[in-house]
């Protein structure tokens, strides 16, 4: 018995040789056993599991590939595809991980990777970024690969035909591989047509990803409910967090006579908790049919239920700060109620992953939680990829077919080796070991991260149904409908408009 298992033992080792030395393109390996939209890397008991992008073995001679982003600010600490070469950026194990993951793909296909910055305040569909690809289209002038807009622009972008429709690029494999977040595409694919596509290429769209950060020695000395268990027990709502925000806590400690960054308040945030929150509860401005068909969604007397609670929630002046109230005082007033949240005088900071990073001075310990369910009977917890501060990546049309190829090939890579190199960075460690300071918060990370989507109707800015969302915050109750009604017909014409699009 022992000479035979000697012999399969050889037998073993030798298949494994001749597997380790095929270089043919093969199917991603291992084959993968967990949800796609898991974003840690699976790990095995001896050494991490390697990605492998399912491309030719091929070689570029040194070309270039030519990344177009878009950055709100100049204020940028982690460039996406690792900067234009001549900043200095503080080296972290975030940077650090993008570093390798180019210096792989460039060893690999014998590419040089560029990245071109964009700054773009205006991220809502007609700024510089648009500008930029649109007249690099119109002039016959394309001097960059692929580009990474905010959402509102990439739809724009692909309603006017500026892009590629990647599911036709051989190489992206109809984006169905681990790197590309289903759900995202599922999303924001018509017809079978996906413009643009978010996943393990880049880490910024986790970060703008909806997420609640609480105070746990706050919550512990006013003896509020353990809110792990709660999300646990699909028993954190929309009336479980109204109940805490109303707790004896918010005091005006300059006695000039009105809340704000100043003093203590229960909870802090932005107008953008609308938008989260309606997503969150399961509203959507756009919903496809059994046939995929786009349809208005965005008006029914559930969703009238939904902003209900949330603009009573957010128009308790003393309760809440919304950075948005502070645009007079600083140019960035996300920092001045993030601030009011760390220092310890805020019970939760209802923003996004983002915020993370602003903890990291934080005297006080920190949970984090998914936005709440309307209620208990609600399924799932959805969280919300900020449209205005999330991206895409995405390729101007107008590459030749060769080019196409090439760009695909190394998209694909790009992706395979960002899940391999930044995801487990930026999200076990940045985030998990870094950050956050407990077991439970990891696994609140984990539902955020499984929930992650977007709201077509968001992205394309329809009929300015998310400025309408919005003004809802300082309306008077009962405006929904006589709001939704004022849009309907605009938006009917501009859904009808993208159908016509995505078809032509």
């Amino acid at each position: 018995m022992k000479r035979y298992l000697a012999m399969l033992l050889a037998l073993l080792m030798l298949v494994f040789c001749f597997a380790a030395c095929d270089n043919t393109p093969t199917e991603s390996k291992p084959e993968q056993t967990t949800s796609n939209d898991d974003v840690s890397s699976e790990t095995s008991t001896e050494e991490k599991t390697r990605y492998e992008a399912k491309v030719p073995n091929v070689k570029y001679d040194g070309e270039q590939f030519v990344i177009l982003t878009s950055y709100a600010n100049e204020d940028v600490k982690r460039p996406e595809f690792g900067g234009a070469g001549d900043e200095d950026i503080v080296e972290d194990v975030v940077n650090t991980a993008i570093a390798t993951r180019n210096d792989i793909v460039e060893d690999k296909l014998d590419i040089d990777i560029v990245e071109n910055k964009v700054i773009d305040s205006n991220r809502w569909g007609a700024g510089a970024t648009y500008t930029k690809i649109s007249t690099a289209l119109s002039g016959g002038v394309l001097d960059f690969h692929m580009a990474s807009p905010s959402l509102f622009n990439s739809a724009t972008l692909a309603q006017n035909g500026y892009l590629e429709d990647m599911m036709q690029l051989e190489y992206l494999h109809e984006l169905s591989e681990s790197w590309w977040h289903k759900h995202f595409v599922n999303e924001v694919s018509l017809f079978g047509k996906v413009f643009y596509a978010s996943g393990d290429i880049s880490f910024y769209n986790f970060n703008a990803t909806a997420a609640i950060l609480f105070n746990k020695e706050l919550f512990a000395e006013y003896e509020i409910e353990d809110p792990y268990q709660l999300v646990k027990d699909k028993a954190w709502t929309l009336d479980k967090m109204r109940e805490i925000q109303t707790i004896e806590f918010s005091s005006d400690l300059d006695a000039n006579n009105v809340i704000d960054y100043n003093d203590r308040v229960s909870i802090t945030s932005s107008n953008d908790m609308m938008w989260a929150q309606f997503f969150a509860c399961g509203g959507r401005i756009v919903s496809k049919d059994d046939e995929g068909e786009p349809y208005l969604s965005i008006w029914s007397e559930t969703n009238n239920n939904y902003v209900t609670k949330i603009v009573e929630m957010m128009q308790d002046k003393e309760n809440i700060i919304l950075a948005d109230d502070y645009f007079g005082v600083v140019t960035w007033p996300g920092e001045l109620v993030q601030e009011t949240f760390t220092s310890g005088r805020a019970l939760m900071h209802v923003g996004s992953i983002a915020t993370v990073d602003a903890t990291s001075d934080m005297a006080y310990e920190f949970g984090i939680l998914p936005y709440p369910l309307y209620d208990e009977n609600q399924e799932d917890y959805y969280s919300f990829l900020n449209p205005w501060v999330g991206g895409s990546v995405c390729i101007p049309f107008g590459h030749d077919d060769e080019t196409l190829e090439y760009i695909s090939i190394v998209m694909e890579t790009l992706g395979a080796e960002g899940k391999n190199e930044i995801t487990p960075q930026f999200y076990e460690v940045a985030l998990k070991r870094q950050k956050t300071r407990d077991d439970a918060s990891q696994e609140m990370l984990d539902i955020i991260s499984s929930t992650v989507g977007c709201d077509f109707g968001q992205n394309a800015n329809l009929a300015t149904y998310p400025n309408m969302l919005h003004q809802l915050i300082k309306a008077n109750p009962g405006s929904f409908n006589t709001m939704y009604q004022s849009l309907k017909s605009k938006a009917e014409s501009e859904l009808q408009s993208i159908i016509n699009a995505y078809n032509s």
